[in-house]
């Protein structure tokens, strides 16, 4: 609470202003100084409390990794160290693969490889039996433009065979001049020329000539996406668990269990998202039922 503002507890907790009196500057008195504005006997600033932001009714509501805070009666978000804001919420941007180092810049993936973020830093790995080179993922055994190593290239009409300039292919598929296993190569799986797609946070894997893929950890397949079932609201836990949210708050999912998120000002009692200050039920704290018939005022049973 505020002590400067709250007329149930002006200057001190359990001190109330007397009625058609406000608070202001932990003081009872007759009418709100200028600049300010009496919601519900406080006197408050609504150009920059996030609580009564350009009206007495309009709350700013926080954001993962960031508070509420309301400039000249519109309400922002001030982002917590070590995040930046980011489409309309705040973002770490040393690990975002679609944010890395700066909003936006997002790390492009390579075929047969897995794009990461690190330091705010693009990163690529690739899949195991590929090799750098150039910011490409490539086969050094087939690979006639890196035979061997890279930029080591065959000549005319010759194939890259087990990292060596060669005649022809023997039991192996010449596709382009490389020599390849179309049963298991994600660049030619089953014909030449069919790549293997994959979505975000897996790889590409071909087996008996069938593209598949497999997620990194944490993440897990559902469906043909790779989900984190610890974060995402929509796969909490696994991939049929939905989060749903109520009146006035948001679904969120951690550690694999759903969640509610209340906005700035309102409490989560049970699951919803309630004023401690104006509701009956819940008046002050979650549970507190009010029996009189006036209710609940200022988080007070009348």
């Amino acid at each position: 609470m505020k002590t400067d503002q709250d007329p149930s507890n002006c200057g001190a907790c359990g001190t109330k202003c007397q009625q058609n009196e406000v608070c202001t500057a932990s003081k009872c008195t007759s009418t709100c100084p200028s600049g300010t504005t009496n919601c519900s006997g406080s006197c408050v600033d609504l150009t920059k409390d996030p609580a009564h932001c350009g009206g007495c009714t309009a709350t700013c509501d926080a954001a993962p990794h960031a508070s509420a805070v309301c400039q000249n009666s519109v309400c922002a978000l001030s982002c917590a160290e070590g995040y930046g804001a980011c489409n309309g919420g705040c973002q770490k941007f040393d690990s975002d693969l679609a944010n890395c180092g700066a909003c936006g810049n997002a790390c492009a993936s390579t075929a047969n490889g897995v794009a990461g973020c690190s330091n705010g830093k693009c990163t690529l790995t690739c899949n195991a039996g590929y090799a750098q080179c150039s910011g490409s993922c490539v086969d050094e055994s087939s690979d006639p433009k890196n035979c061997g190593a890279c930029g080591k290239v065959c000549g005319s009409g010759q194939v890259c065979q087990s990292g060596k300039c060669a005649l022809e292919c023997g039991s192996k598929t010449t596709c382009s001049g490389a020599c390849v296993d179309t049963g298991s190569d994600t660049s030619n799986c089953g014909a030449c020329g069919k790549v293997c797609p994959a979505p975000a946070h897996s790889a590409p894997v071909c087996q008996a000539g069938k593209c598949q893929f497999s997620c990194q950890q944490p993440y897990i397949a559902c469906g043909s996406t790779c989900i984190d079932p610890h974060t995402d609201a929509n796969h909490c836990g696994d991939c049929q668990t939905v989060c749903k949210a109520t009146a006035g708050g948001t679904a969120t999912c951690s550690d694999g269990q759903c969640s509610v998120k209340c906005p700035s000002g309102s409490s989560n009692c049970s699951g919803k998202c309630v004023d401690l200050k104006s509701d009956d039920n819940n008046c002050n704290s979650c549970g507190n039922k009010c029996k009189g018939a006036l209710g609940c005022l200022l988080g007070v049973c009348l």
